[in-house]
């Protein structure tokens, strides 16, 4: 959804799980930073983004506390938890992209809608929605 080149662009991973989202941009070109603060699964994308080679700096914490730390980016993928409301994550991450962010979130939560985002476009695929937001200009 955000396309297949993504050279010369530089992305947060926010939640990253196992490293799938960060490892597939990572792979088509993108410089990617990971964040993760659940522990096990921190170890998870550690060993995943080692085992492939792949030059991706993973961070372990709160990604509103870490991102601070870490300058601005084009573009991140931001799935978190499905229990907690996107929101908060939204308007202070917002605020360090230059271009958009995509947020998974369960299909039936309603895109918030968030000062400074627009919302693009929204897809559901089953029980889980993608919706992808641009920086107003």
């Amino acid at each position: 959804m955000v396309g297949q080149n993504l050279t010369e662009t530089r992305i947060l991973d926010a939640f990253a799980g196992s490293g799938l989202l960060a490892l597939e941009a990572w792979s088509r070109g993108a410089d990617v930073v990971a964040v993760e603060q659940n522990a096990r699964a921190y170890r998870e994308v550690s060993a995943n983004i080692r085992s492939l080679g792949a030059d991706i700096p993973c961070h372990r914490g709160d990604v509103l506390r870490v991102v601070d730390r870490l300058g601005t980016f084009d573009g991140m993928f931001l799935d978190p938890p499905y229990a907690l409301d996107p929101t908060p994550f939204l308007e202070k991450l917002g605020s360090f992209t230059q271009d958009w962010i995509v947020l998974e979130s369960t299909a039936e939560r309603t895109a918030p809608e968030v000062e400074g985002l627009a919302i693009d476009r929204r897809r559901t695929y089953g029980s889980t929605s993608l919706t992808i937001y641009r920086r107003r200009p």
